[in-house]
């Protein structure tokens, strides 16, 4: 029995040497640009989630100044200096954490001012307190202001 020897292909073998080099770039360079676009998108929903964020934490922190301002006895709101009339003071408060564990601060002005309310009847008028909570925030190079205002009677 006689075996058949086929021919090597040596010389074919050494003309597609490197054949293969275009398409690996190519997948290489596809699947890095697919990787930045996805790194830049994913960029962008968390800074939008981020805005969100903040915005929900300042809500927060105003109704909760607005409970407070419902909540203290009307004789103590000058008294203990919750709101004090005219300009009043500020105050740095922390609102929250973001991720990382970053704080989120703002500064916290309350002040009140008092009107007198005359119902034209001796002896009958009442007092009128407006009690307003201003907080001032920094998002970016951008700052923002949120404000509450309580009305209370006496």
């Amino acid at each position: 029995m006689t075996v058949m020897r086929l021919p090597r292909p040596t010389r074919r073998l050494r003309r597609e040497r490197g054949g293969l080099l275009p398409e690996v770039s190519v997948a290489l360079a596809a699947s890095a640009f697919l990787a930045l676009f996805v790194l830049r998108s994913s960029m962008l929903v968390l800074h939008s989630n981020q805005w969100v964020i903040l915005q929900t934490m300042t809500d927060a922190w105003l109704t909760g100044e607005t409970a407070l301002a419902s909540r203290v006895p009307f004789v103590s709101l000058k008294e203990d200096g919750f709101w004090p009339a005219g300009a009043g003071a500020e105050r740095a408060v922390t609102l929250g954490r973001l991720a990382a564990d970053r704080p989120v601060t703002a500064t916290l002005r309350r002040f009140s001012v008092e009107e007198p309310v005359s119902h034209g009847i001796a002896g009958a008028d009442t007092r009128l307190i407006r009690l307003h909570s201003v907080l001032t925030y920094q998002v970016g190079d951008h700052q923002y202001v949120k404000t509450r205002t309580t009305v209370r009677t006496e």
